[in-house]
């Protein structure tokens, strides 16, 4: 049986089979060294993203910081102009007021005869009206006596007094 031509090898293929396979084995080895390849594409495209992604919200978050603060300060400024305008607008009404009072005193100073005697009452005697007359406040500790002539003038600021208390 040695010379029948035919070996012994229990896989036996043919010519054809064995190109097929060798050709599946370099396709398989192609194949899974191409899926090693993106696998490890994938990681460095995913840790590319991530990191990315962290920098984008990190500016995003800068320059939302910055808008609001600078959103925060031009309404503090406007808001400080309003109230100074406001402020400025009280204090030209009592500016007007006091030169109006003063303005009345200077009378009352040049023309004595205007003065005439009233009884003003102190804190101690407070009127039921606030509004119908002056109260005398001493302050703490001061003699509580007022000579007649200025008890009489100041009895005098009453007419003008008593309207701008009122506003």
């Amino acid at each position: 049986m040695a010379g029948s031509g035919k070996s012994n090898s229990r896989f036996s293929f043919s010519v054809r089979t064995k190109i097929l396979l060798a050709f599946l084995a370099l396709s398989l080895g192609a194949l899974l060294v191409t899926a090693f390849i993106a696998f490890v594409q994938m990681e460095d495209t995913g840790q590319y993203a991530v990191t990315s992604s962290t920098n984008l919200g990190n500016r995003a978050s800068a320059d939302s910081t910055e808008a609001l603060e600078r959103d925060a300060q031009a309404s503090l400024l406007r808001l400080a102009k309003d109230q100074a305008y406001i402020s400025n607008i009280i204090i030209e009404q009592i500016g007007d007021d006091l030169n109006i009072m003063a303005y009345y005193a200077g009378e009352i100073l040049d023309n004595p005869g205007m003065v005439r005697d009233l009884h003003l009452p102190t804190q101690d005697e407070r009127p039921d009206d606030p509004l119908s007359t002056s109260v005398v406040d001493y302050s703490p500790g001061a003699d509580k006596t007022i000579p007649p002539e200025e008890r009489r003038a100041a009895g005098m600021m009453n007419q003008i007094l008593l309207p701008v208390y009122s506003t």
